[in-house]
């Protein structure tokens, strides 16, 4: 009965700790739940947009409550220009180039648009050395008499003028040199994480990054030339981390330190704390049941004034999760019978 008695007792103590541990309080919540979007000019709810999101609207025409083509045609966007209603995609849009099919884009070759169809897209025309249309040769693309480029003249699949890479650059100083010449990357979501997508010399290679994980070794990590300024080299995964949220940190003082600001990319009041019972750093946010709540209220707030004054209705200080509670209660009862009925206590 020895090992049984040695085995019931360490399942007590550690079921003790993990009651103690799960019924750790998370900081109280006494900020907005809801945040003001400039570009569109309307108070949002967390739980469908964070200041940090790529699907954030840009301008008044991705106002998240446009649903037909009236409200749609009643704004403006950011170039002064009525707004696109795309039936199709139930969506309003800005009434942009990239924005328009083939027939609407074949039809806006004119001012104030002057669009092109490009193959599968349609873009401004004459704005970059693929499509003007005048650079037939290897000559006229190098010259870029348009001005559009730098331009260069590639043979890979098809001959073709195309605008410069960081691919062509073949050592370092032109690679740096570069960034400042090549266009930004695109993301089917938004923007870069960082907000940028500069050109990096590997070594041997140059190529266009846009995240911390895109550093090859710990050197690369720690200098971090690119400056995204939240790049932290992991020893065991041998891969260079993008600290962008609390759940980056893997111990207590370098969560409640929070070095690299990470809680503010998901509210400007938020902080990171340390969850005793999880063993890992979680940000003080509020439930989401209270952000689900807060989301039609948020619409109501017309100005920003008064959207980041809006103070969530339980202000008071919310358990980590009471049914993790209410569990660790539960096994520690039967463990107790367990002890009683199997174990001789000395």
């Amino acid at each position: 009965m020895s090992l049984l008695r040695v085995s019931c007792s360490e399942a007590l103590l550690l079921t003790i700790l993990w009651l103690h541990a799960a019924a750790e309080e998370k900081p109280a919540w006494m900020h907005s739940l809801c945040w003001w979007n400039a570009p569109s000019e309307e108070c949002l709810s967390y739980v469908g947009f964070s200041p940090v999101s790529w699907l954030t609207p840009k301008n008044k025409c991705d106002k998240t409550t446009i649903s037909s083509a009236t409200q749609c045609g009643a704004l403006k966007g950011s170039d002064g220009r009525e707004c696109l209603w795309k039936a199709e995609d139930t969506l309003c849009t800005e009434r942009i180039c990239s924005n328009f099919d083939q027939t609407v884009c074949s039809a806006s070759k004119g001012s104030p648009f002057n669009c092109l169809w490009d193959d599968y897209e349609c873009g401004p025309s004459n704005t970059n050395c693929k499509n003007t249309g005048s650079y037939s040769s290897e000559a006229s693309c190098t010259a870029d008499a348009a001005e559009v480029g730098p331009c260069v003249w590639k043979t890979y699949y098809t001959t073709k003028c195309q605008q410069l890479s960081c691919t062509d650059s073949t050592n370092e100083s032109s690679c740096i040199a570069a960034t400042s010449k090549v266009p930004a990357m695109t993301f089917l979501l938004g923007s870069a994480p960082y907000g940028k997508t500069p050109c990096h010399w590997h070594g041997s290679q140059c190529s266009q990054i846009y995240h911390c994980a895109n550093y090859d070794s710990q050197v690369q990590c720690e200098a971090d030339a690119a400056g995204f300024g939240s790049c932290l080299w992991d020893s065991v995964g041998a891969e260079c981390l993008d600290m962008l949220s609390c759940r980056a940190y893997t111990n207590q003082s370098s969560c409640v330190a929070d070095s690299f600001k990470s809680a503010s990319r998901s509210h400007p009041q938020a902080q990171c704390w340390w969850d005793e019972g999880q063993l890992a750093c979680d940000t003080n946010m509020p439930s989401l049941s209270d952000y689900i709540a807060a989301g039609e209220a948020c619409d109501g707030h017309l100005d920003q004034a008064t959207c980041d004054s809006a103070i969530p209705n339980s202000a008071s200080t919310t358990p980590a999760d009471s049914s993790t509670s209410t569990s660790a209660v539960h096994i520690l009862l039967v463990c107790l019978g367990i002890a009683r009925g199997l174990c001789s206590w000395e």
